[in-house]
């Protein structure tokens, strides 16, 4: 974690990357980030308003780890914000597959990012 903060200066083209496809794409989006973050100035953060502004921008009274110190509260913000531009259908409850192995038995998770399967 610590090289990605070191390198930040060097990830210039992923930004504007991002920059790029927010203003193209127009994706539904929620910021929940630190007022007081030193590594990711909130100032700078706003700055995504100018490539989407119809994305949900909430500033929270914390510093760099908002997720820890504001959990429960950005929590909240997910649920309402997921509950507003995920369509119905694809947050009806699915039953999960089933295992071909053992009768009853349903099958392990899997890492979306890497395929990873876990037991």
């Amino acid at each position: 974690m610590l090289d990605l903060l070191y390198d930040i200066p060097n990830q210039v083209p992923v930004f504007k990357a991002m920059r790029q496809f927010l203003r193209e794409h127009r994706p539904p989006t929620l910021v929940a980030t630190g007022a007081n973050d030193e590594i990711f100035p909130e100032q700078a953060v706003r700055q995504i308003l100018t490539d989407h502004p119809d994305a949900e921008y909430h500033a929270l009274q914390t510093g760099h780890f908002a997720l820890e110190d504001k959990a429960a509260e950005i929590a909240a913000l997910m649920r309402d914000f997921l509950a507003r531009t995920v369509p119905r259908a694809s947050r009806l409850e699915r039953p999960a597959p089933r295992s071909p192995g053992r009768p009853g038995a349903t099958a392990g998770s899997h890492s979306v990012l890497t395929g990873e399967r876990r037991p």
